[in-house]
């Protein structure tokens, strides 16, 4: 095993079992089984393991890209946190007829076409279940938050006073909208402060191996190891 940056895959008789990322693989790859006598989960990990691979990278960033996408990729057994979900998705504003802000939930390409976004969650359900949380507190309309169509009576939340009465106009729309902005402010996603793709650099001084992560708008687009296969990457455009 060698003692460079990378990552490494455990393989039993019934395919591939896990994953990992490391520093130095042989110092990792040991301390699985020097912990399997003290850890369950590690031992019943190397009791499956049949035959160790690895690849090495330039550094540690290196090495956390590409085992986040091979779990996600070849989808290993005993690798749970990095697989795919399903579709992320953020909550954006939208000014409705009445001037009001009402959260939406964007997903897929809307994401990136969106300007100002919040989140990011897991569905539109857990969208929910965090603008409930912050209703509780801050009393908004269930109306305006997309909880209950519009009706003439007041809405669900006003008639327990949770509500601050909106639906009632015993607010302002433009005082809603000042507290929905405010409550959700540190939720919001952090703009992409580059015209267009970066390239981070990373070298390995021991080894010499040198790698190009090609990164636009907080997505990892690939690597290369030299300035013509970037360039191949960038007019391919990688999976991000």
């Amino acid at each position: 095993l060698p003692t460079s940056p990378g990552v490494y895959f455990f393989h039993g008789e019934a395919g591939l079992l896990y994953v990992g990322k490391a520093k130095n693989i042989r110092s990792r790859v040991l301390s699985h089984f020097n912990a399997d006598l003290t850890q369950a989960k590690e031992m019943r990990l190397s009791q499956q393991v049949r035959r160790v691979t690895w690849e090495t990278t330039a550094g540690e960033l290196g090495a956390l890209l590409r085992e986040a996408r091979y779990v996600k990729q070849l989808q290993p057994l005993q690798n749970r946190q990095l697989r795919r979900q399903a579709r992320l998705g953020a909550m954006a504003l939208r000014e409705r007829a009445d001037g009001a802000l009402q959260p939406v939930y964007v997903s897929g390409s809307d994401v990136a076409r969106a300007s100002l976004l919040y989140g990011l969650f897991n569905s539109r359900a857990a969208m929910i279940k965090y603008l409930r949380a912050a209703s509780s507190e801050q009393g908004f309309c269930d109306y305006v938050l997309g909880f209950e169509r519009l009706a003439a009576r007041p809405c669900s939340s006003r008639q327990l006073k949770r509500c601050r009465g909106l639906c009632e106009s015993q607010e302002t729309t433009a005082e809603h909208n000042l507290r929905l902005l405010q409550a959700v402010e540190s939720e919001a996603l952090k703009a992409w402060p580059f015209e267009g793709a970066v390239v981070l650099e990373e070298c390995n001084p021991q080894t010499g191996d040198r790698e190009l992560h090609l990164v636009d708008n907080w997505c990892w687009l690939g690597s290369a190891s030299d300035e013509q296969a970037l360039e191949r990457l960038r007019e391919t455009g990688g999976e991000p």
